[in-house]
């Protein structure tokens, strides 16, 4: 998409001012970046990396993580996190990071929690990694066992 926009921008600039004026001033505006030229000469004039938002596997990798298994589950939940089998919508997000303490109200899509879920999840112990797993909670059950253990439990509240 971004790729199309500009095509499009550049094809009317070479119409306007021929190939080689273009090419000239793409060159120049190349070695004053470098420099930090175009920087300082313009204020305006800023030439800033696109910012990259970091997936979850990026993420639990710059963890410092010292069990290697505790490192090994986190990474399986962010591969999970990614295809959105884990923490699926952003209200499971929100209710994650507010049951741990976080402020949410900044966060306002599950690619921004990102860095806050895993580093929340660092915190938990590898039995408990393994358990959230396992149990499904945050995301899809991973079996009826969840759901049976639910409402055995609604269950025995409505006897007492």
């Amino acid at each position: 998409m971004q790729n199309i926009t500009l095509r499009k921008i550049l094809s009317a600039l070479v119409d306007d001012f021929g190939y080689q004026e273009v090419r000239n001033l793409l060159e120049t505006c190349y070695a004053e970046a470098g420099k930090g030229g175009a920087q300082e000469k313009s204020g305006s004039v800023r030439y800033n990396k696109p910012r990259v938002k970091p997936c979850a596997r990026t993420v639990v990798e710059s963890l410092k993580v010292d069990d290697d298994q505790k490192k090994k589950t986190l990474m399986i939940l962010a591969d999970e996190y990614e295809k959105k089998a884990f923490m699926p919508n952003m209200n499971n997000v929100r209710a994650f990071l507010a049951q741990q303490g976080q402020d949410t109200s900044r966060i306002k899509s599950r690619q921004q929690a990102v860095s806050a879920v895993f580093n929340c999840l660092a915190e938990w112990g590898t039995d408990s990694l393994r358990e959230l797993h396992i149990r499904g909670t945050y995301g899809r059950p991973k079996s009826l066992s969840v759901i049976a253990e639910s409402i055995e439990s609604v269950g025995r509240q409505n006897r007492i």
